[in-house]
């Protein structure tokens, strides 16, 4: 009987200089990985820079020189943007949420609600799943709903609600005004 396995064996150990470079390709490897995070921290922190700035000091020093826009040395034009930002993240605040949906819905506006339901199977439920597809019964299986509302859709919804002199739950929705300078 021969061995089917043989020909994947090496009969030689491999020598130092083969560890030598596996070693030098891990230390490699850690330095490109600390690289990584070092500059994603970096990132992390221009990013707030750029907020900083572009929301705070840019927008409190034009106010307190009481213009609307300004054109820099350089010819450039900073405008300040308002914005309305709204937000109704369940991972944020599972209990503000729901009162968010729950409030929607109570007040004829659940259309903006996106339902999500995820049914699982295991690998031999094929059958079960394909069932399940054809018509939604089944209440043995897991089922997991989720409500949400996209937050393009949100925002949009409460700058509608707001234009229309409509009353809604500011903290609920997490609406805030956000002002922004825009270069160009």
């Amino acid at each position: 009987m021969t061995d089917q396995y043989s020909e994947f064996r090496d009969a030689e150990r491999p020598g130092e200089a083969v560890f030598a470079q596996l070693n030098s390709l891990v230390d490699a490897q850690l330095a490109a990985e600390q690289s990584v995070a070092d500059l994603a921290e970096q990132l992390k922190k221009a990013k707030g820079k750029v907020v900083g700035i572009s929301e705070h000091d840019i927008p409190e020093l034009i106010e307190e020189m009481g213009l609307s826009e300004f054109r820099n040395v350089s010819g450039l034009r900073v405008k300040i943007k308002e914005a309305i930002y709204a937000n109704t993240s369940p991972s944020k605040d599972p209990e503000r949420h729901a009162a968010a949906m729950k409030w929607l819905e109570d007040h004829n506006h659940g259309g903006l609600i996106k339902r999500l339901i995820s049914v699982g199977f295991n690998r031999d439920q094929e059958d079960a799943a394909a069932a399940l597809c054809e018509k939604l019964e089944g209440e043995e299986y897991n089922v997991n709903k989720t409500n949400s509302v996209h937050p393009s859709s949100l925002r949009s919804w409460v700058n509608k609600m707001l234009e229309a002199g409509e009353d809604i739950p500011m903290d609920l929705f997490g609406v805030t005004k956000r002002r922004t300078s825009k270069i160009g």
